[in-house]
């Protein structure tokens, strides 16, 4: 019997001590905690009121709603850098086809274009060179010259208005990136979010207000609108006539059927879309003299110029980004190619 006892108080060698110390049951969370158990903590849970199921349904959508918000977000932003990755070289090839020398366009359809007018130019340039020269060629009148680039430019105009009839003109500008067709469509809305060929875009095109004339020599103020897009493209560029060695230096051209155009800057500034920048109609010359005045003392550079009433005018419009600020570019017109 004492022996018995004796293996009863010691504990097999290969087994763990758990406790250094007897367990004291005043200082024990977990037998506290036994005892401040309740009959409602050991009753069956309780089934979910209504209150309960509203809440948790709730919550729930408000969860599914976040997720879609959030996927549709994404998705928003990943197809908007796609559209103005896609519309960015869209125009950037046309340009490079519009602009490029002919010995660059071998075989291509620009190619098969720009031949019949320099062939047509050709015998009338001649005949006109050979009459003067002997000046008398009975057959030969020497009433007619081209103009090449004009030609040119018509041609490539007439491809893109078979495309897209509402294709007007082009407009470029030497050291920008602005260098696009102009169209007008039948409302202002439209090309805020298509381009020039009429494919959905979310940097839309350059378009011309739908007050003004498709015949530059018709329009007192010509308003083209286009995107500020933070890629650099569009009218982004708009914002450079802020430096003043742009502004001084830099001309703008717009090719149309009827000539080229060329416009001279003289006031650049940010305003909102509420100040009257944009408009169009003159009743008298005084109007557009006063119209001319309070641009250019608007403007960040100021050339000084005096104005005669008659001057027609270029304007360049684009957003901001900030709430409905706008930067506006007057230009006038001061010579006619055609």
């Amino acid at each position: 019997m004492p022996l018995f006892k004796r293996r009863a108080a010691e504990p097999p060698a290969d087994e763990d001590v758990f406790l250094d110390e007897a367990l004291d049951a005043h200082n024990s969370i977990f037998l506290s905690s036994l005892e401040e158990l309740t009959p409602d903590d050991l009753a069956p849970a309780k089934k979910p009121t209504l209150y309960d199921r509203v809440y948790n349904g709730i919550r729930t959508l408000l969860m599914v709603v976040c997720a879609c918000v959030f996927c549709y977000c994404l998705w928003m932003l990943v197809d908007t850098q796609v559209q103005s990755a896609a519309t960015g070289s869209f125009y950037e090839d046309l340009a490079g086809q519009i602009f490029a020398d002919e010995a660059d366009l071998p075989g291509t359809g620009i190619t098969r274009m720009i031949q019949p007018t320099s062939e047509s130019a050709l015998p009338v340039f001649a005949d006109a060179q050979l009459a003067e020269d002997t000046a008398d060629l009975p057959g030969v009148t020497a009433t007619k010259t081209y103009n090449l680039e004009l030609e040119r430019m018509k041609a490539f105009l007439s491809d893109l208005c078979a495309e897209n009839p509402d294709v007007f003109g082009y407009i470029r500008i030497d050291g920008t990136a602005i260098s696009y067709p102009l169209v007008k469509g039948r409302d202002d809305e439209y090309y805020l979010h298509h381009q020039s060929n009429g494919q959905p875009s979310v940097s839309g095109a350059i378009y011309a207000d739908t007050r003004c004339n498709t015949n530059l020599l018709e329009d007192r103020n010509l308003i083209l609108y286009g995107h500020n897009m933070t890629n650099g493209t569009m009218f982004n560029n708009v914002t450079k006539f802020f430096d003043s060695n742009v502004f001084y230096n830099t001309k703008i051209v717009i090719y149309t059927f009827d000539g080229i155009y060329t416009y001279e800057p003289f006031a650049i500034f940010s305003t909102n879309a509420r100040y009257p920048y944009f408009t169009t109609y003159f009743p008298e010359p005084q109007t557009m003299i006063d119209f001319c005045n309070q641009m250019q003392a608007n403007s960040r550079h100021n050339r000084g110029l005096t104005f005669t009433g008659d001057e027609q005018l270029l304007t360049l419009s684009t957003c901001t980004n900030l709430g409905d600020g706008r930067y506006a570019l007057h230009a006038r017109l001061i010579k006619v190619e055609q």
